[in-house]
């Protein structure tokens, strides 16, 4: 059950860990930016539902409080200790504290890549964020293979549209829609997950503020099938 939890909130460490930065009148260049020991706290929420006729209705939500320390900065990489501070976890309404779980060291390529994720944690090779300076309108695709384990691997396709610059609390923030799509197979087991998200970022001073995404996860096999929905939120606290 603890690799579970480790998993998850790697996951959702992985799915939020997509920034955007950069200013010109030209457009935007949207990368991430950080200053070594900087220290920003992040609430990530992760909810859970499945309404199957054989097993019944079912529910889960977790939520984390974490802080994220930039410990390495470099041309292209940037180097983040997460430290896990508390987190509760509520199945079909009963609730539990998270057993406190290890720091995850994440490296990350300004673009967006997550080359590293904890002691061999998921990595994830798409850029989310577009290579050239990019206007309100524009629109831009990734892709990746990700190892899920050695014998299944999940395809993975990003749309992405910066749709706003806006002030938000003081912020100048970036606003970006993006939706995934992700196929896995293995030995007859399908898995499919589709999913939007919405991120925002202040792209003066390189600082997410905000992300959430909202995706359907389907598995099949044998002519079975299985469908659960599946919500994230990742906000700045500090």
């Amino acid at each position: 059950m603890y690799r579970k939890f480790t998993l998850i909130f790697t996951v959702a460490l992985i799915i939020f860990v997509l920034g955007l930065c950069g200013c010109s009148d030209g457009g935007v260049k949207l990368e991430y930016q950080a200053k070594v020991g900087e220290v920003l706290k992040y609430k990530t929420s992760v909810s859970q539902s499945m309404d199957n006729a054989s097993m019944g209705a079912m529910s889960m939500s977790i939520s984390t409080n974490a802080e994220q320390k930039t410990t390495k900065v470099s041309d292209k990489e940037i180097e983040y200790e997460v430290k896990f501070i508390s987190g509760s976890m509520e199945i079909n309404g009963k609730k539990q504290n998270l057993p406190k779980m290890p720091t995850q060291k994440i490296v990350m390529g300004k673009s967006g890549q997550v080359i590293s994720c904890g002691d061999g944690g998921l990595k994830n090779g798409a850029s989310v964020l577009p290579e050239n300076k990019v206007k309100v309108g524009d629109t831009w695709k990734s892709s990746d293979v990700i190892d899920l384990d050695k014998n299944t691997k999940l395809n993975v396709e990003y749309n992405c549209k910066l749709v706003e610059l806006t002030k938000e609390n003081g912020r100048d923030i970036a606003v970006i829609e993006s939706s995934v799509v992700g196929e896995s197979e293995n030995d007859g087991a399908k898995m499919k997950c589709e999913g939007k998200g919405k991120t925002k970022f202040d792209y003066k001073s390189g600082v997410l503020v905000h992300g959430d995404v909202s995706q359907k996860i389907t598995m099949s096999k044998n002519g079975m099938s299985l469908s659960f929905n599946q919500s994230m939120s990742n906000d700045l606290v500090q």
